[in-house]
């Protein structure tokens, strides 16, 4: 049983890398996959909206970070645009890296204007606070602290909207970003593959059989390599 839990954390884990250090740097931003996250931003700035999304799975900073600023600028009642550029800055949680003190103020920034112009729908004001809460009293707590309050606020997400795939996706992947290396039980990454896994064990539903894995892997397309910040 122990052999057969460690392959399967192992596999998950490869996934979860794949889905973060796969995508060469010199790759155009409409091959890093597609996503679909109902909003209620404007019709004019979905496409570009979207693509920042699938840019923030595979960890394309740059790319990603100018796709929320030009979605803001062009749509300034567009929450998820402030909560997208917030999540960017908090870097890979995989590589274990975080926010600079430099990134944080420009995060807060945007999360608060986000808060100002009134999201539309209660779940978009739930994903900008899902990310607030790994922002909150920032320079008052270490990174770690940060981690578990980010994972806890994602859950939360995750079990509000069990139907929504990002939602479950975002929980998984910063579940996993709070393992210690330590750790030998692997309790992150275990709780991270449950919330990846089928509610029922009946079979597969529609929806996923593993939604997160299987979404990672449609959008990794190339060979995987170490995880390091791209600045495409």
């Amino acid at each position: 049983m122990k052999t057969r839990t460690s392959f399967a954390i192992s596999l998950f884990v490869l996934t979860l890398a794949a889905a973060g250090c796969a995508q060469s740097p010199g790759k155009a931003p409409e091959q890093v996959g597609k996503v679909e996250f109902k909003n209620s931003c404007s019709p004019a700035v979905q496409e570009k909206l979207l693509g920042g999304i699938a840019m923030l799975h595979s960890f394309y900073y740059s790319a990603a970070q100018k796709a929320f600023e030009e979605v803001a600028a062009e749509d300034n009642s567009c929450a998820i645009a402030a909560w997208g550029f917030a999540s960017i800055l908090m870097s890979n949680p995989l590589a274990g890296q975080g926010a600079s003190a430099k990134d944080a103020p420009r995060a807060q920034g945007a999360i608060d204007k986000g808060r100002l112009m009134g999201a539309k729908t209660g779940r978009e004001r739930d994903y900008l606070e899902a990310v607030a809460a790994y922002y909150e009293d920032f320079a008052g707590r270490p990174e770690r602290a940060r981690q578990l309050s980010r994972a806890k606020a994602y859950e939360a997400l995750a079990a509000k909207y069990p139907d929504d795939d990002e939602a479950q996706i975002f929980s998984a992947l910063y579940l996993a970003g709070t393992q210690l290396q330590s750790d030998q039980t692997y309790a992150a990454y275990l709780k991270a593959l449950r919330t990846s896994l089928p509610a029922s064990a009946s079979g597969p539903s529609p929806r996923r059989p593993t939604a997160a894995p299987r979404r990672w892997r449609r959008r990794t397309t190339s060979p995987t390599r170490p995880c390091t910040r791209s600045t495409t």
